[in-house]
């Protein structure tokens, strides 16, 4: 179930049993109890991102270098705040339909630093385990054979890694068309968000963001895979678990791994 409807339909079954029991909206202890719904769900979003970014890491065949820390980090910190400033502001919003005016109750920022914990520590983790465990080493040729690779796309990128011991010299070329096609996958996206009532304002105007700073990059000659990655690996870490909008976020995979960007 889409975790904003399954946050609902806990509120309703929270608030029909706050009624049962005579309590109903009193004030900052309704707050309070009501509270217990929004940080769970922020502790459970944190353990969705952890796999998420999992996921995009094993999408770039895993690689080990250690700069990939400090990116996974970056990924994981971004998708965590709009996830927090989403669940923060509908949570507000929910208690001023009772007339409580009430931005904060305590355990939030507990419940924050609980969840940073966990998008910080749990992709270490997993980083070191994949460095350090041989049963978890990410599958590879057990002798490593250089490989010249050639693929017709416009725009150098330079040499890219094939696995450990070997390298293959590529000049990649984004075909013009396909390029076109991503842009308006892209756009399709951008649309699908600002429909979307699934993502809290602040959440979607960073995705927005992020997708506007790919569709300039990817009008230029030479696109930056690296900023394409970061922004739209970003982008499929945070409306990956939205129902309504997978199928835009499909479309935008699709077209992106044919100019090689391993989304």
């Amino acid at each position: 179930m889409d975790e904003w409807l399954e946050l609902e339909s806990k509120q309703d079954e929270f608030e029909r049993g706050e009624f049962s029991r005579g309590r109903g909206p009193d004030g900052s202890a309704f707050a309070a109890r009501l509270s217990k719904l929004y940080t769970d769900s922020l502790e459970r979003r944190a353990c969705e991102i952890v796999e998420a970014l999992k996921t995009v890491h094993k999408s770039f065949n895993s690689p080990l270098d250690y700069s990939v820390d400090a990116q996974l980090l970056d990924w994981g910190s971004h998708a965590l705040s709009n996830a927090y400033q989403g669940l923060e502001g509908a949570y507000v919003r929910h208690l001023q339909r009772f007339g409580i005016q009430l931005a904060h109750v305590s355990g939030w920022e507990h419940a924050y630093a609980l969840a940073q914990v966990t998008v910080a520590n749990l992709p270490r983790r997993y980083l070191w385990e994949l460095r350090n465990v041989p049963s978890k080493h990410p599958h590879q040729s057990a002798v490593p054979v250089p490989i010249q690779v050639t693929i017709n796309n416009t725009g150098t990128i330079g040499a890219l890694q094939t696995g450990a011991g070997s390298r293959a010299n590529a000049q990649q070329q984004c075909v013009g068309g396909v390029t076109s096609d991503l842009r308006a996958a892209l756009a399709a996206l951008r649309e699908a968000l600002e429909r979307s009532e699934d993502v809290e304002p602040d959440a979607r105007r960073n995705l927005i963001s992020d997708l506007d700073n790919a569709a300039v990059e990817l009008q230029l000659e030479r696109p930056n895979t690296g900023r394409l990655l970061r922004w739209l690996g970003g982008v499929g870490a945070v409306v990956g678990a939205i129902g309504s909008l997978q199928p835009a976020y499909e479309t935008v995979k699709t077209f992106a791994r044919a100019i090689g960007l391993p989304l």
